[in-house]
């Protein structure tokens, strides 16, 4: 399957859909999806495991990459109110990209 391409914060995130045995030579563990969070900007999925609710989760990892925060240090409040203001900002995009992510995957699976 091809590698999907996705915007977050107007970057360009790859989305791969690999099996069980690739997410845990990837991630060293057992995992449904992961989000690489090194600056490749990629995020992937285990075919046998795809969900709404994890495709939304994983974005939400990307989401959060991007927000300009990283040097801060934020008080536990702040964090609350940076990811709140993200969602309330972001949400219906995330949703609307979670269901090409989706349809991507059932029609080239």
């Amino acid at each position: 399957m091809r590698t999907l391409k996705i915007r977050v914060y107007g970057n360009i995130w790859r989305v791969k859909f690999i099996t069980a045995k690739q997410m845990h030579r990837i991630t060293g563990r057992r995992a449904e999806g992961a989000t690489d969070l090194s600056g490749n900007r990629v995020i992937y999925f285990d075919k046998e495991e795809m969900s709404k609710v994890l495709v939304l989760h994983e974005l939400g990892h990307a989401y959060f990459y991007e927000l300009p925060i990283k040097p801060a240090r934020l008080t536990s409040l702040q964090v609350e109110e940076v990811t709140v203001e993200m969602y309330a900002e972001k949400m219906e995009e995330m949703v609307k990209t979670g269901r090409f992510i989706l349809k991507f995957f059932r029609e080239n699976s």
